[in-house]
């Protein structure tokens, strides 16, 4: 079972930081049908690379329009059945998913008719982005190097960035 399943908790949700944790359970069914859930905060700190499945994460989060999973390694998930599925309102994904393990994708952003913008990466040949419930225009496929804006801070006297963030993890709060 999932940590909020079937739950309404308030339209916010947060985790606390925590420098260095891992987020050791399945990840199914997380935050399955939270149907008032509007905005997660604190996701960002998962540290996610030991998840195999991500199945139902966000399932049915109908009041979910944008979600920061910009620091989630998702290259060794397999599963990502319905992880965004019936998110009816969800608009944008901040960060890049990495499908290079995808095994199952079935109905993962099915009902996401109002996502416009949701990154990929290592997108096998063979994905069927209709069996994943993407339409053209919903998602970008990114370079495999391809590193987050976030990540980057601009300076003064040039026209390119430069160097990296020390921590992105304040810049979080601005978009939820």
């Amino acid at each position: 079972m999932g940590c909020f399943t079937g739950q309404h908790p308030d339209r916010r949700c947060g985790y606390p930081r925590n420098d260095g944790a891992r987020f050791n359970a399945t990840g199914q069914l997380c935050f399955s049908g939270c149907i008032s859930l509007r905005a997660i905060k604190g996701l960002t700190t998962w540290d996610i690379t030991g998840l195999e499945r991500l199945s139902s994460l966000f399932f049915n989060c109908k009041s979910l329009e944008e979600i920061n999973i910009c620091n989630w390694n998702t290259s060794k998930i397999k599963d990502m059945e319905n992880t965004f599925g019936l998110c009816s309102n969800l608009k944008k994904i901040h960060g890049v998913i990495d499908l290079s393990s995808i095994e199952n994708y079935d109905s993962m952003f099915a009902s996401c008719s109002n996502l416009t913008d949701v990154k990929l990466k290592n997108v096998p040949a063979d994905f069927d982005f209709g069996r994943a419930g993407l339409t053209p225009g919903q998602y970008q496929i990114v370079d495999p190097f391809y590193i987050h804006p976030t990540f980057y801070e601009f300076r003064h006297g040039g026209d390119t960035m430069t160097s990296l963030v020390a921590d992105w993890g304040a810049e979080e709060d601005d978009h939820l």
